[in-house]
């Protein structure tokens, strides 16, 4: 099966999964496939009850070598960044906290540029330049509620390095 093939295969499977009306073994094939086609985020394994069969799929395609890789994944894409995030923007203001998490999108530009030595193009700067230009409409209309503190600034900005490094280790 070519690249293309897979995927299409994968998307049908995964509409399949609502309705439960896939064997345990096309489950098992979809996972797989799908990590080879690219995908990195599979969920909702409890909501469809094929858990194990999800597990199963995964972990034939996990090298030992990769449990690093992946504990980083957890500790700079979950526990850094949503504990960051959630006590940060209790210490600041959202307006501050919005326009903070846009180092975010930056981040990960300057990030993949510099370690992954991706292209930057003018998709990728158009795509900058509106984050940017969601910020300055955020500036303009002001939040009149809360009050921001340079801890929780800081905090933020933190958050925002990390699920940065996260997106480049996933």
């Amino acid at each position: 099966d070519n690249k293309v093939t897979k995927l299409c295969k994968c998307n049908n499977i995964f509409k399949n999964f609502l309705f439960q009306q896939t064997s345990d073994e096309e489950t098992i094939e979809a996972i797989k496939d799908a990590i080879d086609v690219g995908y990195r985020h599979i969920d909702c394994a409890y909501i469809y009850g094929n858990e194990k069969q999800i597990g199963i799929g995964i972990a034939a395609k996990i090298k030992e070598t990769d449990i690093g890789r992946f504990v980083l994944c957890g500790i700079t894409g979950v526990a850094i960044n949503q504990l960051l995030f959630v006590k940060g923007l209790t210490l600041t203001s959202t307006i501050h906290a919005a326009l903070l998490m846009l180092c975010t999108p930056l981040l990960i530009t300057i990030f993949a540029f510099w370690f992954l030595k991706e292209q930057f193009n003018w998709k990728k700067a158009m795509g900058l330049y509106l984050g940017i230009g969601g910020a300055v409409l955020l500036i303009a209309t002001k939040d009149p509620n809360g009050d921001a503190s340079m801890h929780g600034d800081l905090l933020i900005v933190i958050n925002a390095i990390s699920y940065a490094i996260y997106f480049i280790l996933a």
